[in-house]
Protein backbone atom coordinates (compact mmCIF):
# COMPACT_ATOMS: atom_id res chain seq x y z
CA UNK A 1 0.00 0.00 0.00
CA UNK A 2 2.80 2.38 0.89
CA UNK A 3 4.51 1.68 -2.51
CA UNK A 4 1.11 2.49 -4.77
CA UNK A 5 0.74 6.14 -2.57
CA UNK A 6 4.22 6.68 -3.14
CA UNK A 7 4.17 5.76 -7.21
CA UNK A 8 0.23 7.17 -7.76
CA UNK A 9 -0.24 9.79 -5.05
CA UNK A 10 1.31 12.47 -6.79
CA UNK A 11 -1.44 12.20 -9.32
CA UNK A 12 -4.36 12.66 -6.82
CA UNK A 13 -2.18 15.28 -5.43
CA UNK A 14 -2.30 16.64 -8.40
CA UNK A 15 -6.24 16.49 -8.99
CA UNK A 16 -6.70 18.10 -5.36
CA UNK A 17 -4.44 21.21 -6.03
CA UNK A 18 -6.14 22.30 -9.57
CA UNK A 19 -9.62 21.50 -8.07
CA UNK A 20 -8.49 24.37 -4.78
CA UNK A 21 -7.08 26.76 -7.57
CA UNK A 22 -11.08 26.20 -9.21
CA UNK A 23 -12.98 26.48 -6.16
CA UNK A 24 -10.95 29.73 -5.23
CA UNK A 25 -12.00 31.47 -8.40
CA UNK A 26 -15.10 30.82 -7.81
CA UNK A 27 -15.03 31.91 -3.73
CA UNK A 28 -16.53 28.56 -2.68
CA UNK A 29 -17.13 28.84 0.69
CA UNK A 30 -15.24 25.09 1.92
CA UNK A 31 -12.15 26.60 -0.01
CA UNK A 32 -9.68 26.56 2.55
CA UNK A 33 -11.48 23.62 4.11
CA UNK A 34 -10.31 21.66 1.18
CA UNK A 35 -6.98 22.39 1.01
CA UNK A 36 -6.32 21.91 4.56
CA UNK A 37 -7.90 17.94 3.51
CA UNK A 38 -5.00 17.97 1.06
CA UNK A 39 -2.50 18.66 2.94
CA UNK A 40 -3.12 15.92 5.13
CA UNK A 41 -2.70 14.02 1.27
CA UNK A 42 0.47 15.91 1.26
CA UNK A 43 1.41 14.50 4.29
CA UNK A 44 0.95 11.06 3.76
CA UNK A 45 2.53 10.86 0.48
CA UNK A 46 5.86 12.46 1.85
CA UNK A 47 5.93 10.05 4.55
CA UNK A 48 5.14 7.38 1.98
CA UNK A 49 7.60 8.55 -0.60
CA UNK A 50 10.30 9.88 1.21
CA UNK A 51 10.36 13.33 -0.50
CA UNK A 52 11.72 14.88 2.66
CA UNK A 53 11.70 18.54 0.86
CA UNK A 54 8.07 19.14 0.63
CA UNK A 55 7.31 19.02 4.92
CA UNK A 56 8.67 22.41 4.92
CA UNK A 57 6.02 23.49 1.78
CA UNK A 58 3.19 21.08 3.30
CA UNK A 59 4.00 22.63 7.23
CA UNK A 60 3.54 26.06 5.51
CA UNK A 61 0.44 25.26 3.89
CA UNK A 62 -1.00 24.03 6.90
CA UNK A 63 -0.92 27.17 8.11
CA UNK A 64 -1.69 29.26 5.24
CA UNK A 65 -4.82 27.47 4.84
CA UNK A 66 -6.31 27.45 8.16
CA UNK A 67 -5.29 31.16 8.31
CA UNK A 68 -6.95 32.10 5.03
CA UNK A 69 -9.75 29.99 5.81
CA UNK A 70 -10.59 31.46 9.20
CA UNK A 71 -10.21 35.20 7.47
CA UNK A 72 -12.62 34.20 5.25
CA UNK A 73 -15.25 33.09 7.75
CA UNK A 74 -14.81 36.09 9.44
CA UNK A 75 -15.37 38.54 6.36
CA UNK A 76 -18.38 36.45 5.60
CA UNK A 77 -20.12 37.05 8.70
CA UNK A 78 -19.06 40.46 8.28
CA UNK A 79 -20.24 40.65 5.00
CA UNK A 80 -17.51 41.67 2.92
CA UNK A 81 -17.40 41.28 -0.91
CA UNK A 82 -14.74 38.57 -0.75
CA UNK A 83 -16.47 36.50 2.20
CA UNK A 84 -20.67 36.94 1.54
CA UNK A 85 -22.75 34.48 2.13
CA UNK A 86 -24.08 31.75 0.08
CA UNK A 87 -27.72 32.91 0.00
CA UNK A 88 -26.40 36.54 -0.87
CA UNK A 89 -24.49 35.17 -3.88
CA UNK A 90 -27.15 33.79 -5.26
CA UNK A 91 -29.43 36.54 -4.87
CA UNK A 92 -26.29 39.17 -6.51
CA UNK A 93 -26.30 36.69 -9.10
CA UNK A 94 -29.74 37.18 -10.22
CA UNK A 95 -30.16 40.68 -10.02
CA UNK A 96 -27.15 40.61 -12.22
Amino acid sequence: MIEFIAKYGSNALSVSMILLVIFGAYKWRWTWIWGLFSQILWTVWIFASGEWGFIYMNLFMYVAYTFAHLKWERDRKNGSAEGKPEQEEVEDARRA
